[in-house]
């Protein structure tokens, strides 16, 4: 396909202090409300002719109340401040505890947990705020949160509860061991009671939503999914690439795994920090492909538009 119109919007942070990124949940809605409708002005797309809905979402941790209101995560309880952004670090000596019990589920995930998963943050929550942690009615990653707002529909994304939350995609579950040694068994009271797969359908835009985004009530919302887990796609001498969006993975379709980036530098950050090692990787890709120089140049693009 072809893009027809772009359209962005800036979103609020908060540092109230070092290792502390917070965001509104409010704020983000109405931002995205916004972009959709200069994206349908800038493209003089008529809204009829949407069908469908798509989200993605950086992993942060969206808490919301019983009732959809904001449950703040902030220390001193901003009622606007419902989101721990991903990049906050607050949560290390919760991170350092889960690790420290080395279930096997965190095989799955390299071996521990990282500060910027949900699950240290949640814990956080409860040890610092234990009156707002109970006031959770949902612990939603962002890109859930969003689908939740559109259609109303209270699931979870197979690839937000796997990537960010240490869910067990393969057997359906959470490791119980896990979260007791987390102290977070009541966890799964918190979270969406549906998981569902990629490219399926969450729900029909609900008629409020609608209103918000300047869509037609009852176009299909997606099921959400990671910003860095979304693709762009290129086809180069009958291989189908698939380029991760911060360039950390890249994968030919007939069955050979090229090269998967490590998480902590990506494509970019090979670039700029190890050169010589990046040249290295994309040397064996274009080997192991049989790529020309011609070829070459068309996978750096696809890179380049990302």
């Amino acid at each position: 396909g072809q893009r027809i119109a772009f359209a962005e919007q800036v979103i609020q942070q908060y540092h109230p202090r070092p290792d502390f990124v917070e965001q509104s949940s409010a704020d983000i809605w109405a931002q995205s409300a916004q972009a959709i409708r200069n994206a349908l002005s800038m493209g003089n797309i008529d809204p009829a002719h949407v069908v469908a809905l798509g989200v993605d979402a950086t992993c942060s941790l969206v808490a919301v109340g019983a009732h959809g209101q904001p449950v703040s995560v902030a220390e001193d309880a901003s009622p606007e401040r419902d989101i721990i952004m991903w990049m906050d670090h607050r949560a290390r000596e919760q991170t350092a505890r889960i690790n420290a019990s080395h279930d096997p589920a965190l095989q799955y995930v390299g071996g521990e947990v990282s500060v910027e998963m949900e699950l240290p943050k949640v814990l956080w929550l409860k040890q610092h705020a234990p009156e707002r942690y109970e006031a959770v009615w949902r612990f939603f990653d962002l890109a859930d949160f969003l689908v939740w707002k559109a259609c109303g529909a209270d699931v979870a994304s197979v690839c937000t509860l796997t990537c960010k939350w240490n869910y067990l995609a393969h057997e359906q579950r959470f490791s119980k061991t896990l979260l007791a040694a987390a102290d977070l068994l009541d966890l799964g009271e918190k979270l969406p009671r549906q998981v569902l797969p990629l490219g399926s359908a969450a729900g029909s835009l609900s008629a409020q939503a609608a209103t918000a985004l300047g869509l037609p009530k009852d176009i299909i919302v997606a099921t959400g999914i990671i910003v860095d887990h979304s693709v762009r796609v290129g086809i180069i001498n009958e291989k189908t690439f698939i380029a991760g969006i911060s360039g950390k993975t890249i994968r030919a379709l007939d069955d050979v795994v090229v090269q998967t980036f490590p998480a902590e530098g990506g494509f970019a950050g090979f670039a700029k920090n190890d050169p010589a090692k990046c040249v290295t990787l994309l040397a064996h890709l274009f080997r192991r492909l049989e790529l020309s120089f011609a070829d070459i140049s068309r996978v750096l693009k696809i890179y380049q538009s990302l």
